[in-house]
């Protein structure tokens, strides 16, 4: 690869879509070697298709040259399918189709897609110890051996993860946040009563999200009797994390509690000893608040697994362009 070979990349979910040009240097490896211009951010509600996406953020970027562009990466909250030699993917929560041949036929350059938690996983795959918030690990030791396992709430819940292989880190697509919720106490499961009543269908992405943090608060108001004062994860956080409104404290706590099980069932269903990565744009704003709340007791408390678990570290990953940069590593090859 030349060090002057540009990528279009995209990090796409249902709330936004992050979109950059993206240079590597010949022979780097790093997502934190990954150089991104002419960046930015377009909500997703605001597009008629995947191609008008593209499209709108071309026409913000009129210095852009797609002459040069050596391919081009999108990396999106679906699962991507495969058929008739083209791939395609649909966005779970927004209304958007990414078909690969048409992307690639508009942009006049090579295009792949992939899921948006492959690329954070691949470049997390690539991260040091220095890139990552350690939560909670034994001694000094960066990121252990064996299997990892990724897990971030949005506006969904992305699940992702790595597998050590004799030639390098082998990334696994996973439609994880979608498994079925596990109340673990009589609270989490008078919860659950209340969201069946409104939802066929409840799994972890329900409650595990910025949009799911409302519905926890709205399920812990009508459990408590109340009216709900605040109407945003935005200003529930803040309110929780100020602890200015007890209701908000108790379902930041319940949220918390609920993403350890979740946090601890995906690592021993990959046996994810290497640690668990946390990503998404909801964490990093509560990352105080998750570290004394009660998400490392629920993630260690696995019966007679509990000690597999308590070996298990724990990072925060806080970097909102991780996304554009594993698009990037997958577009050069290096993933």
């Amino acid at each position: 690869m030349k060090q002057t070979e540009a990528f279009l990349v995209g990090d796409i979910g249902a709330t936004n879509a992050r979109l950059s040009l993206a240079h590597l240097p010949a022979g780097a490896k790093s997502a934190a070697a990954v150089t991104l211009s002419y960046t930015d951010v377009l909500p997703v509600a605001d597009q008629t298709s995947a191609p008008a996406l593209i499209e709108a953020y071309l026409a913000r970027q009129p210095e852009l040259d797609t002459a040069g562009l050596a391919g081009a990466c999108l990396a999106l909250a679906g699962p991507r399918e495969q058929a008739d030699g083209d791939s395609s993917v649909q966005l779970v929560n927004a209304p958007l189709n990414f078909v690969q041949s048409a992307l690639a036929a508009q942009l006049g350059c090579p295009v792949s897609l992939m899921h948006d938690f492959s690329a954070i996983a691949g470049a997390i795959a690539t991260y040091d110890d220095a890139t990552l918030t350690a939560l909670h690990r034994l001694g000094d030791a960066g990121p252990a051996a064996g299997p990892r396992a990724v897990l971030g709430p949005g506006t969904g819940l992305g699940v992702g993860g790595l597998l050590p292989t004799a030639s390098g880190w082998e990334i696994l697509a996973s439609e994880g946040g979608h498994a079925g919720l596990a109340p673990a106490d009589p609270l989490e499961a008078e919860v659950l009563g209340i969201l069946l009543r409104e939802y066929e269908y409840v799994c972890w992405e329900t409650v595990l999200s910025g949009p799911g943090l409302m519905r926890l608060y709205g399920a812990v108001c009508e459990l408590w009797a109340c009216r709900q004062e605040v109407s945003a994860p935005s200003d529930l956080l803040a309110a929780a994390v100020d602890e200015l409104e007890p209701v908000c404290h108790q379902t930041l706590e319940l949220f918390c509690s609920l993403l350890g099980s979740a946090a601890a069932s995906l690592v021993l269903t990959l046996g994810a000893r290497g640690g668990l990565f946390l990503a998404g744009g909801v964490l990093p704003r509560m990352q105080g608040f998750l570290q004394e709340s009660q998400f490392r007791t629920r993630f260690d408390e696995r019966g007679p697994l509990s000690g597999y678990c308590q070996r298990v570290p724990v990072y925060l990953l806080d970097d909102p362009w991780v996304g554009l940069r594993g698009a990037a590593l997958r577009a050069t090859q290096v993933i």
